[in-house]
């Protein structure tokens, strides 16, 4: 039995962002121009952006569905709702001019998502962990992405080949594979 299946499935996957995590995550995004908060929920973002800004919200709940938005934004600074990342993150990614600050489990940063980000022109600017406790699957991380180019974090999306080896199905013959990369390395 893995892991996942002893968790306790929700039909609902909302779990609202405490305030002073929301706090936390609004005062480490550079939040300029036009801010979108997609999913408000109770707005713990929303309510809490710089007064001086140009605030946005979206909530299915309340009729005004983000997978309907359609006009530009600055930023996007909010808390996702898991089950939907898959399809709300290219969403973000079309809509944001400047950067976005997504509050997501750390198990949703995926190479593939990864990719996604840079492949939009984005870049990783800041990670921050956060262990919210009873939030979802664990440890959360806030990532800060943006149109600025980061040398922070770099990816190299090359696919190497195996040490040659090829001739080896390494789950079969895991002893032979130990014994050739132990001669090959004297």
């Amino acid at each position: 039995m893995n892991w996942v299946s002893n968790i306790k499935l929700r039909t609902n996957d909302t779990y609202y962002t405490p305030l002073e995590v929301a706090l936390e995550c609004i005062a480490m995004t550079p939040l300029e121009g036009v801010i979108l908060d997609p999913w408000r929920g109770q707005g713990v973002f929303y309510n809490n952006y710089d007064p001086l800004l140009v605030k946005c919200w979206a909530e299915i709940s309340e009729g005004r569905d983000f997978m309907d938005w359609e006009t530009p934004v600055d930023w996007i600074c909010s808390n996702p709702p898991y089950s939907q990342l898959k399809s709300h993150l290219p969403k973000v990614l079309s809509l944001c001019k400047k950067g976005f600050g997504l509050l997501i489990g750390v198990i949703n940063l995926t190479t593939a998502r990864l990719k996604l980000i840079t492949d939009s022109g984005f870049y990783i600017n800041h990670l921050h962990y956060i262990n919210i406790d009873g939030f979802g699957l664990g440890t959360s991380v806030y990532i800060i992405c943006s149109k600025i180019i980061s040398t922070y974090v770099t990816f190299n999306n090359t696919k190497y080949e195996m040490d040659g080896q090829a001739g080896i199905d390494r789950k079969k013959n895991k002893r032979q594979y130990q014994l050739n990369y132990r001669e090959k390395n004297k």
